[in-house]
């Protein structure tokens, strides 16, 4: 698959989220998808981070599968829910609980403890960071 169709690919499941969000969210839920410098995410299982108003990604999130997309992302946009909602101190694991509420699917943990949707390990293993 083609780079361009990669990011497109990418693109609509993120706007996908995105609208699935905006009407459950007291306010204005904009966010945008940057695709940032590799060199940012040096751990295996690194593939993405936010901010109140951004989820950026790791160019290699670009080889993954659909389900670890979804993960990934429904993970990234209840950390930006949460945010702007003021709460800035928040656990990983009540990350993917609201992820779960707002989407309506879980999240599984693969073989190498990255977020998917097509089942693994679950809730988020203990070992992993917490925050």
């Amino acid at each position: 698959m083609k780079a361009d169709n990669k990011i497109n690919r990418i693109n609509n499941i993120f706007f996908d989220l995105v609208n699935q969000i905006i009407p459950l969210f007291d306010g204005e839920f904009s966010v945008r998808l940057v695709l940032d410098d590799a060199r940012k995410y040096p751990k295996t299982r690194d593939y993405a981070m936010s901010s109140v108003d951004t989820v950026f990604i790791a160019p290699k999130i670009l080889e993954a599968s659909k389900n670890t997309i979804e993960g990934l992302l429904m993970h990234e946009l209840a950390h930006v829910y949460l945010m702007k909602m003021g709460i800035h101190e928040h656990s990983e694991l009540q990350t993917d609980q609201l992820a779960e509420l707002i989407f309506d699917k879980k999240i599984y943990y693969d073989n190498n403890d990255i977020q998917t949707t097509k089942g693994g390990k679950y809730p988020r293993p203990d070992y992993l960071p917490k925050k």
